[in-house]
């Protein structure tokens, strides 16, 4: 689906959730037996989904978003990680593409 070790999701009510799109900007998909995925069919970005285990929310990327309201504070599906994806909090950091180091923060 991301091609990426983790990717950073969020969960919104379902009442409280609107997009605002193109006309027809937006394809969905079934991608499992009650699970419902939608995407950007200009550009194919994975936009949101929604399950019927959970149905008073949609989980929305992070990384589509321009801001988010709350900081990430879990770990969901932790046990379907890839098993060399380990302590990555302990990995030195860098600026861009330097040797200047950054600190986790």
């Amino acid at each position: 689906m991301h091609a990426a070790p983790f990717v950073a999701w969020t969960a919104v009510p379902r009442d409280a959730f609107r997009v605002v799109a193109g006309n027809g900007a937006i394809t969905e998909y079934t991608s499992s037996p009650g699970t419902v995925r939608a995407f950007c069919r200009h550009c194919g970005s994975s936009l949101f989904y929604r399950a019927d285990q959970t149905l008073d929310r949609i989980y929305v990327p992070v990384a589509i978003l321009d801001a988010i309201d709350r900081p990430i504070d879990s770990h969901v599906s932790y046990e379907e990680r890839a098993p060399w994806l380990t302590s990555v909090h302990t990995l030195p950091c860098f600026i861009g593409k330097s040797d200047q180091p950054l600190q986790w923060t």
